[in-house]
Parts: structure tokens; C-alpha cells; sequence
């Protein structure tokens, strides 16, 4: 199952080196790169991130946004890439669920050994070794997570795609960014990729959602800023914190 797909059903939504050193690859005045080799160098500068901090938003439009929240909130990645699961993770994630007008507060925490959930509006934390305890109320901050800082190949799937095409830049807050087009081989699915052009580093994508029919159902959103490459990061960083007043619970969250 490609990236693409798996980074969809994460959110449970039906589809059809360091900076420095990534620096030094940033293209001399006057040189021109394909959307290829954009593509190529993004997954080696992702590929050369060990952690990675950074303020997010995701949204969804057309059809799809009837079953998608809008989420922001902030986000620490690292530990070893082993796929489209973060090792360490933290989300701190305000939701708002389509067709309503309040928004709700939750944290979120991953380790090899314990994962959870913190509902700050009923002030309850729901934590077990299982991932899965994490529950429906999960997916929503999942939304802020770019699996491709915690992938060991995190651009192949764009490298190797059917198509690629370079578009006019953008600017992605401070950043200005690069923007590729592209279709995924074997029909897979489209997206729109937004590179920085001074560390290749991605800091937005669009999913172009399609039904079985290739009727479009909308595009999702992911966009980054405040990205910082290698953060401090103590070894509480990704560790339960029950705040004063709230409960701890060993069951899974609804």
C-alpha cells in the first residue's frame, strides 16, 4: 500500500541530513531543475531530518469536508523512521468536526511504550501500550502529522510516479516554496507538493480526491510553518503530563 493511500486512512477518509548540510544542495543562481529532481532532493533532505517540530493546519474541501474535521495545533517527529507510523510523537490539536461550531482540545503522545490520548474538555488522559487507545477522537490531531518525516523513503512514491510537473512557485510563510505536481503510478492518486527552495524540505501538500468514477470529491490539506529541523527535545517531550485535576484512564478513548 503506497504512502498516500495509508496517509488517507490514517484519518479514516475513504479514497479511490541536517538543514545545514541540506543547504549546500540549494541550486546556484540561473540553474533550473526539473520537478524530478526536486522530487530527488526533497526525499534526500527529508530522508537526512532525524526530528522535526513545527506549527500545523489541515483542512478538507468540497464533498469530502463533509466527514473531515479542521484541525491546527503543533506537532514534534522523531525516533527511527520505520514507515508511516512516527516512532516518538506529539500533537497538541485543536478540532473542529465538520457541520459544527465548537472546537475541542486534545493531546496526543506516542512512544514505543505507551500511547495516549489527553480530552482536556472532559480533563481525562487515556493511555495504554496499545496505539489504538487513542480511539476515534485520535484521528482528528492525526490530521497535523506528514508522515513523510517519519518514512525511511519518504518521497519515493512522487520520484517514481507516472507524472510530474513543476508549476509556479508559492509562498508558504516565510518560505518560498517550489511546487510539483503529480500523478502516482498505477492511478493511485494526484497530489500537489510544496517545497521549500531553500532545504527541499516539504511544508504543504494537496490531496486531490477522487471517487472510484474519477468524480473529484475534494482536496485535503496539510500545511506547515515555524518548521524547525532537529529541535531540542528532552526525554519528556513525548511523555504523558497529566495536568492538575484530570484523570487517568486505561480505556481506550471513544
Amino acid at each position: 500500500m503506497t504512502r498516500f493511500v495509508v496517509g488517507l486512512l490514517m484519518l479514516g477518509l475513504a479514497v479511490p541530513a541536517l538543514a545545514q548540510e541540506v543547504e549546500k544542495d540549494t541550486p546556484a543562481k540561473g540553474e533550473e531543475l526539473t520537478a524530478l529532481e526536486i522530487c530527488k532532493r526533497a526525499d534526500e533532505a527529508t530522508k537526512a531530518v532525524k526530528a522535526v517540530s513545527y506549527k500545523a493546519k489541515f483542512s478538507t474541501t468540497g464533498e469530502a469536508a463533509a466527514r473531515s474535521p479542521e484541525v491546527e495545533g503543533t506537532t514534534v517527529i522523531a525516533g527511527e523512521k520505520k514507515g508511516t507510523q512516527p516512532t516518538l510523537c506529539y500533537l497538541d490539536a485543536v478540532v473542529k468536526m465538520p457541520n459544527s461550531e465548537e472546537s475541542k482540545h486534545y493531546t496526543v503522545g506516542m512512544t514505543p511504550d505507551m500511547s495516549y490520548l489527553i480530552d482536556h474538555a472532559n480533563k481525562i488522559a487515556y493511555a495504554d501500550m496499545d496505539p489504538g487507545v487513542i480511539g476515534s477522537l485520535g484521528q482528528g490531531p492525526r490530521g497535523l502529522l506528514m508522515i513523510e518525516y517519519c518514512h525511511p523513503t519518504p518521497f519515493n512514491d512522487e520520484v517514481t510516479a507516472d507524472k510530474q510537473e513543476l508549476r509556479e512557485s508559492v509562498k508558504i510563510g516565510d518560505q518560498d516554496c517550489y511546487v510539483v505536481y503529480v500523478e502516482y503510478s498505477g492511478g493511485r492518486g494526484k497530489a500537489v507538493w510544496y517545497f521549500s527552495k531553500k532545504d527541499f524540505l516539504p511544508r504543504r501538500v494537496d490531496r486531490i480526491l477522487q471517487s472510484a468514477t474519477g468524480a473529484n470529491l475534494g482536496i485535503m490539506t496539510t500545511t506547515l510553518t515555524d518548521l524547525k529541523v532537529d529541535p531540542k527535545i528532552d526525554e519528556d517531550t513525548f511523555k504523558l503530563k497529566l495536568p492538575e485535576g484530570y484523570k487517568k484512564s486505561d480505556d481506550f478513548a471513544p
